[in-house]
Order: structure tokens, then C-alpha cells, then sequence
């Protein structure tokens, strides 16, 4: 069976054009995806955030695209990177994103990189979170809120 996840009309409302659940960043348009691409708690995770939306999809249902399932792996296994595989910039290590993804290390390139990670970031800013899931430690001056 497929499934169609996309963002909700709440989430396009408030002017998102993307949103990452389950290690996987969801479109406005939605791409299908077959029930075993997330276990159960991805599921009710999924299912259970307001700015998304998932319903059947017809058998047939195309998966997402090449590059965009790479930019999904590419960020799950970002999060999953310890502080010293960032480099000063805060920006993953390349080589550390290659080792985490051996079967796409030859399709990431640091212009993917960057600009996966500059999405990353763009989102975090807009909603509060650490890209990186927390593996960058973030300054004192930065954890600081404003006028502290």
C-alpha cells in the first residue's frame, strides 16, 4: 500500500513550503511512499503532525525522486552526526557525511551538502530547533535569549 504525505493546508496557511519528520523533509505537493518506508512510530509521528497530511495513494503512486530521497538521507544522517564531525562553521564535515552514507558517498558533493544544510538551518531559524538535532554545541552567547 502507498501512502501520500504533504503538508497541510494549516502548514501552507502559515507560508511553509517544507517540513522534516521522520528523518525525511515533506514537500507542499507530497510525494507517496510505500508503508514500509517508516516503521510504526515514524507513522503515528507523521500522522500525528498538524502541518502534515497523509492519505492513500493510488497504487502506481511515484516515489520521490532521485535526488530528493538523497537530500532525505542526507539529513537523517546529518542528525545523526556527533559534534566532531562539524566543521567551525557549524556545517557538516563531508567526509564524515560520505562515511555515515558509504552507497551515496560518490553523489555528495559539497555544493549538495551545503545547500541541504542551508535548508537545514533556514528551517531551524524558522521554528526555534537545531538543525543538526543538537550535535553542534551552540555558544553561550547564542543559547542566550535575546536581551538576557
Amino acid at each position: 500500500m502507498m501512502r501520500r504525505v504533504a503538508l497541510s493546508a494549516k502548514a501552507r496557511a502559515a507560508g511553509l513550503a517544507r517540513r522534516f519528520r521522520a528523518g525525511v523533509e515533506h514537500l507542499a505537493d507530497g510525494a507517496a511512499f510505500a508503508q514500509t518506508a517508516f516503521n510504526a512510530t515514524e507513522w503515528a509521528s507523521i500522522e500525528a503532525d498538524p502541518m502534515l497530511v497523509v492519505t492513500d495513494a493510488p497504487d502506481g503512486a511515484p516515489f520521490p525522486d532521485t535526488e530528493l530521497a538523497l537530500r532525505q538521507r542526507m539529513v537523517d544522517a546529518i542528525t545523526r552526526l556527533t559534534p566532531d564531525e562539524f566543521l567551525k562553521s557549524g556545517a557538516p564535515d563531508l567526509g564524515a557525511l560520505r562515511t555515515a552514507l558509504p552507497d551515496d558517498a560518490r553523489a555528495i558533493t559539497g555544493k549538495l551538502r551545503d545547500t541541504v544544510w542551508d535548508e537545514m538551518t533556514a528551517l531551524a531559524d524558522a521554528t526555534g530547533a537545531q538543525p543538526d538535532g543538537g550535535a553542534t554545541p551552540v555558544p553561550d552567547e547564542m543559547a542566550q535569549p535575546p536581551g538576557d
